[in-house]
């Protein structure tokens, strides 16, 4: 079962853990949407607002994923995909 995440809401903290010093980078169906904070090796905390260039999702289901970026600009291999579902706020 997808994660629920409500349009336009709070949107959502993720937990990163960071094998080195990295930037933790978000990718919304494949694109990019976030590039955290620099962080040191272990767990970092990614606050993301549910949007995509600027703009609420619409409704539906879409896969995220993480990337790291050390240093040198290297850039990790992307994660697993978690499936979050964006829905309507409840009234």
């Amino acid at each position: 079962e997808p994660r629920r995440l409500e349009r336009g809401g709070e949107g959502a903290t993720i937990v990163v853990l960071l094998a080195e010093r990295a930037r933790p980078l978000l990718l919304v169906n494949g694109e990019l949407v976030l590039r955290g904070p620099v962080g040191d090796p272990g767990r970092v905390l990614l606050t993301w607002d549910a949007t995509l260039e600027g703009h609420p999702l619409s409704r539906g289901r879409y896969a995220l994923m993480l990337e790291a970026e050390d240093r040198l600009g290297n850039v990790s291999a992307p994660t697993e995909a978690v499936i979050v579902r964006i829905v309507r706020p409840r009234r």
